[in-house]
């Protein structure tokens, strides 16, 4: 499958980057800085939920004793500019030819002394990644692990992360009629979408690379929908636009699909850690797609 290999090509190069990139003290320390975004649920349901981009979370692991630490830099968690230090934890890992995985919990505290607890996350190198530019619209970022955090602060707020650049591999069936054969399916495996927040997490765009909606279609490079809206709640994130025009990578450039019109758009996060989503839409008044992804492999 395409987007196996890809993931696979993709996947080696990353480790090897990482490996490249971490600093080592001794051999007994490794580390890594990660920028992620934070979603923030208050305890009170009736409280908002918040989110900001660009969180500096530092992952040292003590490859000696098999620990991990979470640390990270100030961030804005009930109106107050705190960070968090986690105790050590106990990490455990897999490792196969395509990548890694690291996994650890634990408690720890932020810088005002508030106890955080329940504290999950995970490293990985084992995540989707299509590294195609489309030009004028969004450019290629290096990504080279993938780190997902979840925690409590005090009895008041849960923390959860999300990246603000992901890719998503999975399946996307498309509901359609045509001429003399009403009711048609198509299932596809081979598209990743792509979603990439704007810094202040007000709007996004999204990418679907590898594109094909029917058997008779053909393979789009890219299909990418701008300037969708993003609302957080206490499951996590939802993009969604309406009559958005699509615009379409193609071997000559850009060009916008005035006929393909994505009526209605759905992109909402899924699971417990925010790796998986479930997506829906329409275009044209005529296709009625759906997918259901995952972000990493753990």
């Amino acid at each position: 499958m395409k987007i196996r290999n890809t993931f696979l090509t993709a996947s080696a190069v990353l480790l090897s980057a990482l490996m490249g990139s971490c600093n080592m003290d001794n051999n007994s320390q490794q580390y890594f800085n990660v920028s992620l975004c934070n979603l923030v649920i208050p305890a009170d349901a009736d409280a908002p939920v918040t989110a900001q981009s660009k969180v500096n979370y530092k992952v040292l692991y003590h490859i000696g004793n098999g620990t991990a630490t979470i640390t990270s830099d100030a961030m804005n968690i009930g109106g107050k500019s705190i960070s968090l230090t986690s105790d050590p934890m106990k990490f455990s890992e897999k490792i196969s030819t395509s990548g890694y995985v690291r996994n650890f919990s634990g408690n720890g505290s932020m810088s005002d002394g508030t106890a955080v607890t329940g504290l999950t996350g995970f490293e990985s190198t084992l995540f989707y990644y299509y590294p195609t530019v489309v030009p004028g619209i969004v450019g290629v970022t290096p990504i080279n692990t993938c780190v997902g955090l979840k925690y409590n602060v005090g009895t008041e707020y849960e923390v959860k992360t999300f990246g603000q650049d992901m890719y998503f591999a999975g399946e996307t069936v498309t509901h359609f009629s045509m001429p003399g054969a009403p009711g048609q399916s198509f299932s596809y495996k081979e598209s990743i979408y792509r979603v990439v927040f704007s810094d202040d997490l007000t709007s996004a765009t999204l990418v679907i690379y590898n594109a094909k909606f029917a058997p008779p279609a053909p393979t789009l490079l890219a299909v990418c929908l701008t300037g969708l809206k993003v609302k957080f709640n206490r499951n996590g994130y939802e993009i969604t636009g309406e009559n958005v025009i699509p615009k379409v990578l193609e071997s000559d450039g850009v060009t916008e699909y005035k006929n393909y019109i994505f009526n209605k758009f759905s992109f909402q996060s899924a699971g417990d850690m925010l790796t998986k989503c479930v997506c829906s839409y329409t275009v044209a008044g005529t296709f009625q797609g759906s997918f259901e992804g995952a972000y990493v492999q753990n």
